[in-house]
């Protein structure tokens, strides 16, 4: 038995950016028959000794093979190991039909527990006969499949081939996982298991034609693979080759090659995809956040709004209708959860362990641990089940099943008071979506992270990354993620008490403590080089941040993994004085995973700890000298900047940090000089995760105290507060930032050409945020990783005939009745390889859709802005003082009917 996994569907604006050939190309490959894998396997062994497979050159290889009986001898031990309906194959004709029948429904289950080679056999629901293969290996199947390959392929990642081909079917492809070969339960985790399993998968990787012409022979320099397959590196090179660049330039060349649109695709679309995570102030005001959720809308009006209906009391309609309905905390509590699989790590979490959810009326204890507890908070499961890591049973839903699910979840939004529900994970997220009807689709950003939201008449919500299995489960930036949507979610409703950072601090506690334990086992020494993104993000809050910081504190240490213990225990720690709320014992959810056996020296840790007191006092005076320094009165207000910038784009807007008001601004100066020690000790202690909370989930290698909330201020918080209004992309020579197109006064004046015409418009280069034009308000985006060559884009306005929906339509919510169904961008630019990239522009949330019917009226209609004004969904924008007689309410933009 198989477990299969659907890709699920998305409206990601970097597919849509993907020219439509590609994206739509189902291109099939030739069959062919399925090779004798004796006389394979015998042939691949023979040509790994001869050293003519790319990566063979390592003599453990040879040595190996014939310490363990020659060519025949091995081969024989492995055709053993293959399952034997995966030798049913040899001799048929290789097609999706037969590979399903022989592959999926007569495969065994797989071991989860055992080394085994696995097959990830992707199909297709538009094309019967397509399909595409991945091959694998593991020690562990559940690692490696449950925890990797299912936990990515639910987040629609695309960080390796395999992956963006099952995410570029958006919604139509299926991952069957199969087993090919199976190693006993004893097998040891030696060489010589290492070196058959590359052998096996090699073998494989030829029989399925998965490779790129990494297992051809290097003798023969004219064979050309035309591969269809999602196999990259050569898997001979596991546990023996240091990857050379001559191998990595080849292996990553291959896919170029490919007869297939959409792997031929990935050899340009996979290197401007890797971002680089830049440190930038976090928000600490809730006008910031306030600023960020204004943005997010667009319309000043819609978010006061917003605002008001997040303020205002809720209290549950009819509660007696939940009873039979698994749920935990209160119906009454302004915040929600819903919970999609706790997140576990590949290399850290063991096998089917369970998280600490004995029930689903639990709360987790990733929840508890911010101080949320049965009374302020709300949380269910999307299948309501008990809250846990994924197992084979997740991929075994029934139609009937998720109906159940749907009712129960509308019976929930119906009752519960929640303002702002936070949906965990991509299967919570969707099955929220399906359930509520009418809402509008939005993209928040905090600290460069982008967050979908959706709105209705009851409640905002929010969709977040999974929360984890424990505090190694996810990575730092994982984690960050988390803790800021859960700030700024406590924030907008005033709820109090709340530590969101906790899942962020004890996750940093998790990744250095996992990090010691490899290196004291051997495994590799980490550097200030190779310092993970979310460590150097967490450091540069704590005011450490600097490259020359941190190699300090690897040198005085001896290594960085030590530097960063002895950092734990010398970060300040609070002071008595500082209250804190009492909540109940924490449960013990954690097992010791790693000890400091030896103590530190204790010149180096007062080395150490001076450097701590010595940037923690840098910083202070930094912060308390940039915040004495601001103007009392600041240029402009959020709003005024909104006005100012209306055909700038939206997201180019959030990079402006909204200075507060003057009072604020006095009044804290003045407070700030009386009490700045205490100032800056307490400000955010209430915010930080309780060295008390994360004792029970670390073990002794860190004393109380590390994780001290006292110097959790932004380095540069000054910046948020309006003295640092925006960051620079780079322009190359001549190049301006903006737009070169029509302003919205002479759109109508285009009337007449715009049909045989292409708008130039100019986007920034090297932005961390994505970027944006805007036709008359409509916006055009471009995610931050999209290669636009020189940043010169040209877009061709296409609009039907009356009665007639264009086959591309911008506003894809655009109803018939709706102007904006007629309405189309094509968009075009050169990237920086030299090739022109077409693609029509959609967007699926209302405003713009309600804008895009302003833009056909005015084009296409010569309707009067009067006239405009009176009709139901539509937009208009001007100026202050600007407007018509009669339109004042229109100043700064204003929808007709709210989106």
């Amino acid at each position: 038995m198989s477990i299969s996994v659907v890709s699920p569907k998305h409206d990601e604006s970097r597919w849509f950016a993907i020219p439509k050939d590609i994206r739509e190309n189902l291109s099939l490959q030739e069959t062919y028959e399925f090779p004798n894998l004796e006389s394979l396997c015998k042939e691949t062994i023979e040509e790994i000794i001869t050293g003519l497979l790319p990566g063979t050159g390592p003599k453990e290889y040879r040595e190996s093979i014939q310490d363990h009986g020659g060519v025949y001898e091995v081969t024989r031990s492995l055709l053993k190991l293959i399952a034997a309906n995966v030798r049913g194959l040899e001799g048929l004709k290789v097609s999706r039909e037969a590979l399903y029948t022989v592959l999926v429904e007569r495969g065994d289950k797989i071991p989860w527990n055992r080394p085994v080679g696995y097959a990830s056999f992707v199909t297709d629901v538009r094309q019967i006969d397509w399909w595409r293969m991945y091959c694998g290996q593991c020690f562990l199947a559940w690692r490696r499949i449950m925890c990797q390959h299912t936990q990515a392929i639910l987040r629609s990642s695309i960080s390796s081939l395999h992956y963006y081909i099952l995410w570029i079917g958006n919604g139509n492809r299926t991952a069957h996982f199969v087993k090919l070969w199976e190693f006993p339960e004893d097998t040891l985790d030696d060489s010589w298991y290492q070196i058959r399993s590359n052998i096996l998968e090699a073998v494989f990787c030829k029989a399925f034609r998965t490779h790129h012409g990494m297992l051809n022979r290097i003798d023969c320099l004219d064979s050309r693979t035309m591969s269809y397959g999602l196999n990259i590196m050569t898997p001979l090179v596991q546990g023996y080759v240091t990857l050379s660049k001559a191998l990595r330039v080849k292996a990553n060349a291959g896919p170029s090659q490919s007869p297939d649109a959409q792997i031929k695709h990935w050899a340009t679309f996979n290197p401007s995809k890797k971002k680089k995570i830049q440190r930038k102030p976090r928000p600490i005001f809730q006008c910031d956040f306030g600023a960020a959720l204004e943005i997010a809308l667009g319309d000043k009006e819609l978010f006061q709004d917003v605002i008001k209906l997040l303020r205002s009391p809720g209290y549950p309609a009819q509660p007696n209708l939940c009873d039979s309905i698994p749920f935990a905390g209160s119906l009454q509590a302004a915040i929600g959860f819903v919970l999609d699989y706790a997140a576990v790590s590949v290399a850290n979490d063991s096998p089917l362990e369970s998280v600490n959810s004995k029930s689903s009326g639990d709360l987790p204890w990733p929840i508890q641990g911010c101080g949320f507890h049965q009374n302020n908070v709300l949380v269910w499961t999307y299948n309501f089940k008990r809250f846990s890591s994924l197992t084979p049973d997740d991929f075994i839903t029934t139609e009937d099943s998720e109906k159940s699910w749907e009712e129960f979840h509308r019976i929930l939004l119906g009752q519960c008071a929640a303002k702002i529900i936070l949906l965990c994970g991509p299967r919570a997220g969707r099955i929220i979506k399906a359930v509520i009807e009418g809402s509008s689709q939005y993209n928040l950003d905090i600290q460069g992270y982008t967050y979908q939201i959706f709105l209705d008449h009851k409640r905002l919500y929010i969709r977040c990354p999974e929360l984890p299995a424990e505090i190694w489960s996810i990575n730092p930036t994982h984690a960050a993620r988390l803790s800021d949507v859960v700030r700024f979610s406590t924030s907008l409703l005033n709820i109090t008490d709340i530590r969101p950072y906790f899942v962020e601090s004890s996750s940093i506690v998790g990744y250095i403590l996992c990090q010691a334990r490899k290196e004291r086992l051997g495994g590799h020494i980490m550097t200030t080089d190779d310092l993970d993104t979310g460590v150097r993000l967490w450091l540069t809050r704590k005011g450490i941040g600097e490259d020359a910081d941190i190699r300090e504190i690897e040198t005085i240490a001896g290594s960085l993994i030590r530097g960063l213990l002895m950092l734990l225990h010398a970060l300040p720690r609070r002071k008595d004085g500082v209250p804190t709320p009492k909540r109940s014992p924490f449960p013990d959810i954690g097992r010791e995973r790693t000890r400091v056996h030896e103590s530190f020296d204790a010149a180096s840790y007062k080395k150490i700890k001076e450097l701590v007191r010595d940037r923690v006092a840098t910083r202070d005076k930094l912060y308390l000298e940039r915040l004495s320094s601001l103007p009392k009165k600041g240029a402009d207000t959020a709003e005024d900047i909104a006005e100012a910038t209306a055909e700038t784009p939206q997201t180019m807007i959030i990079e402006t940090l909204f200075q507060i008001d003057d009072k604020e601004v006095t009044g804290m100066q003045t407070w700030l000089s009386k009490h700045q020690k205490e100032t800056i000790e307490s400000y955010e202690h209430s915010f930080e995760a309780r060295v008390e909370d994360l004792t029970p989930l670390i073990n002794q290698a860190i004393t109380d105290g590390f994780l001290d909330p006292n110097i959790d201020l932004l380095k540069n918080l000054a910046e948020s507060l309006g003295v640092k209004t925006s960051r620079k992309g780079i322009l190359r020579q001549g190049q301006t930032t903006g737009k070169v197109g029509c302003s919205r006064k002479i759109w109508r004046k285009e009337r007449e050409v715009f049909q045989n015409k292409e708008y130039k418009y100019i986007v920034p280069l090297g932005m961390t945020y994505e970027r944006s034009i805007s036709l008359n308000y409509c916006p055009i985006k471009f995610p931050s990783g999209m290669d636009v060559g020189d940043g010169t884009i040209y877009v061709k306005i296409e609009i039907c005939p009356f009665g007639q929906r264009h086959p591309e339509v911008y506003a894809t919510s655009a109803t018939d009745e709706d102007p904006a169904c007629r309405l189309a961008f094509h968009v075009r630019f050169t990237d920086s390889t030299g090739s022109e990239v077409k693609y029509y522009e959609r967007n699926t949330n209302t405003s713009p859709l309600f804008r895009a019917n302003t833009f056909v009226d005015i084009l296409a209609n010569d309707v009067p802005d009067e006239q405009i004004a009176r009709t139901p969904r539509r937009y208009l924008h001007f100026k202050k003082g600007k407007s018509p007689a009669g339109l004042e309410g229109f100043e700064g933009g204003s929808y007709t009917t709210l989106p």
